[in-house]
């Protein structure tokens, strides 16, 4: 059974991939996933790539609802009469490949939906969306256009990044063909994923582990790709081409511009590289690197013949890149060298703040005052959140699991973050967010817009929340309140559901708590109320979805809207 595209336009984009009527095609056998298609990340060839909010995972195991996705999508004719396309087989490679790679620093695959229509002429489409990882922090290319040259110690990580995973490919003889800032992206932690397998082969088990096709982009193409054997005068070209393609990025990333622009076009820039008479001539016209360590590293990179390219473990001893942070530990493996006392899926999900707390020597505890002003902040407010307001800690010290539970409850760690260092620079007491969508329920029009998924700074100026508030205490303190007061605070449960809150409501004939889940691997909000999910970016978001259109009693049909804040003692 095939699977039709099927497009809602209600409050987002709810793309849903329905069971039809025609014939078979190759397919995963397992249920599609429902996705909220949302904005377009990039087009190019054959393919669009869009961002996706997966409502229901269906049958994939590594997709969780209320996770972002990123969907590649490519479309081609289908002809029983001819041969597979060669755009369709450069695609099934790419899955292929995709399936077989799982590293820190190569974007990660989540899996294929294959589905095929007729059209009104009676022909046939085949399209294929490839489920991968959705990196928020877009590409290095994007990075530089927007902040310009990037300093040598961003330069250094991100390098080291780089050379980590394709040193996982090349040991797996997999060479990549189209390194280049623009398919270098930042993912939710801050680390480069090598990512676009579209032109990637693995030479291991070829005769001569080499290949003979022109792949990639010029401007960081190696001579002996464009050359068919270059100066070395071999016949194909090996893993020393990703070298080449590393030096150029890492260039270009340094600089904020792709280099050898001067030669004017594709054809002068090949004239060009193939007639200069030494390799140091190559950086005579174009863009000059500031940093000696960075030059001496991309001038290692860019020799014409491959065989005087040293190989990415011997960059990876470069003096730029060795002592550089780009390690990205196992959450298992923490610094206190024992098993923390929480779900493995919640310490992956917290990863970089444990690599954070890693990386500033602390141990067992710290001094709050020391971590508030680490983290960018001496507010008093987010230390008592941090401390003895949310956990049992003294105030005067901070454990590592105290940490982990901040974290899972505010969380991602780079917004809270970025929320202490904007708070600390506005010299206010909290920071304002717009969210992004639209809600129009039973007349109301409600718009909101926002790069941020939540914010703790915007929930503590907030009346409805109270998050050290206990279920007794709300209990009682509800009881002298009219129907439909309301308050927001952390989940007592914390071990079934790490990082969640619950909405406790006043009712007609008692107290309803909704308990409100953070998906394993999200960071979104999800209420279930009669056995129907809802998921939300923020509890902001949540909270006016509720004060709109209630939520409904969990003892009888009726809605409760939430009107009333439950004061504040």
């Amino acid at each position: 059974m095939t699977y039709s595209l099927v497009v809602e336009r209600s409050r987002n984009s709810l793309v849903h991939f329905v069971s039809s009527d025609m014939d078979s095609p190759r397919s995963c056998g397992r249920a599609p996933p429902t996705l909220r298609q949302e904005e377009t990340l990039g087009t190019g060839g054959f393919a669009t790539v869009f961002k996706a909010y997966v409502d229901d995972p269906g049958g994939f195991s590594r997709l969780r609802a209320g996770m972002y996705i990123a969907v590649k999508t490519v479309c081609y004719p289908v002809d029983p009469s001819c041969p597979k396309a060669a755009q369709e087989e450069r695609v099934e490679r790419e899955v292929a490949m995709l399936k077989s790679l799982q590293h820190p620093n190569i974007m990660s695959y989540y899996g294929v939906v294959q589905q095929r229509t007729s059209n009104a002429d009676g022909t046939e489409t085949h399209r294929m969306d490839i489920l991968t990882e959705y990196c928020p922090g877009n590409s290095l290319r994007h990075v530089y256009k927007k902040n310009g040259a990037l300093s040598e110690a961003v330069v250094r990580t991100y390098a080291r990044q780089i050379l980590l995973g394709l040193k996982y490919l090349h040991d797996r003889g997999v060479v990549h063909r189209d390194v280049k800032a623009l398919n270098i992206l930042l993912g939710t932690d801050g680390n480069c994923k090598v990512a676009d397998f579209g032109s990637a082969v693995n030479i291991a088990n070829l005769p001569d582990q080499q290949f003979h096709s022109m792949q990639g982009t010029i401007w960081w193409m190696a001579p002996e790709v464009f050359l068919l054997g270059g100066a070395s005068g071999n016949s194909g070209a090996s893993q020393a081409a990703d070298v080449w393609s590393l030096g150029v990025t890492i260039w270009e990333i340094a600089t904020g511009t792709v280099p050898f622009q001067h030669c004017g076009g594709p054809l002068p820039f090949i004239s060009f590289v193939s007639s200069v008479g030494r390799d140091e001539d190559l950086f005579d016209r174009s863009p000059v690197i500031s940093s000696p360590l960075v030059a001496s590293f991309v001038r290692r990179c860019l020799r014409r013949n491959p065989s005087d390219r040293p190989s990415v473990d011997d960059l990876l001893l470069d003096t730029l890149v060795r002592d550089a942070s780009g390690d990205v530990p196992s959450p298992q493996a923490t610094i206190l060298n024992r098993d923390l006392p929480f779900p493995s899926f919640l310490l992956e999900k917290v990863r970089d703040a444990i690599r954070w707390w890693d990386n500033r020597g602390y141990t067992d505890k710290v001094n709050c005052a020391s971590l508030l002003a680490a983290l960018g902040t001496d507010g008093d407010d987010v230390g008592g959140l941090i401390t003895h307001q949310v956990t049992a800690a003294p105030a005067c010290s901070v454990s590592i699991d105290d940490f982990i539970r901040f974290v899972a409850w505010f969380g991602p760690f780079d917004v809270i973050v970025n929320d202490l260092r904007k708070l600390v620079r506005q010299n206010s007491t909290s920071v304002d967010y717009t969210y992004s969508g639209r809600y129009d329920i039973e007349g109301y029009d409600y718009t909101f817009a926002s790069d941020a998924p939540h914010s703790l700074l915007t929930w503590a100026t907030k009346s409805w929340f109270q998050p050290l508030i206990a279920q007794q205490a709300a209990e009682e303190r509800l009881v002298a309140q009219p129907p439909e007061t309301f308050v927001v605070r952390c989940s007592s449960r914390f071990l079934e559901s790490p990082g969640g809150f619950t909405v406790t409501v006043k009712g007609e004939r008692g107290v309803n708590h909704y308990r409100v889940f953070r998906p394993s691997d999200a960071w979104s909000f999800v209420v279930t109320v009669d056995k129907n999910e809802m998921f939300f970016d923020s509890l902001d978001d949540l909270v006016t979805y509720g004060q709109l259109t209630g939520l409904k009693s969990i003892r009888s049909d009726r809605m409760y809207k939430l009107k009333y804040p439950l004061p504040v003692q």
